[in-house]
This record gives structure tokens, C-alpha cells and sequence, in this order.
């Protein structure tokens, strides 16, 4: 279940990106990661976990 999950990640990244319109490396730029790993998370070819913490404990 959890390779289904992070892959619905790449999923959602992918539709979200060409919602607004973005191609793959406009977006990687604006997410400042490389193009490469950005194509890879959508693929699934990996999975890639984000923080979403902010803060003095991060």
C-alpha cells in the first residue's frame, strides 16, 4: 500500500503541474530540484519524501 500511495505522489505532482500549465523542467526549477529527479518521482522511478516542517525544530 505505501509504494501505491507515494506513487499517487508523482501522480498528483505530474497533474497538478499540468494544471497550471508548467512543463516538467519549469517546475523543477520553480521547486529548485534538479529536472531529473523531478521526471523520476512522477515516473515512480523513485520515491522521494518531502518535509513540510518549518520552525526552530526542523
Amino acid at each position: 500500500m505505501e509504494n501505491r500511495q507515494k506513487n499517487n505522489l508523482g501522480k498528483k505532482i505530474k497533474e497538478l503541474r499540468l494544471k497550471h500549465h508548467l512543463s516538467q523542467d519549469q517546475l523543477a526549477r520553480k521547486a529548485d530540484v534538479p529536472y531529473t529527479t523531478l521526471t523520476k518521482i512522477e515516473t515512480g522511478v523513485i520515491k522521494k519524501t518531502f518535509s513540510l516542517c518549518s520552525g526552530k525544530n526542523c
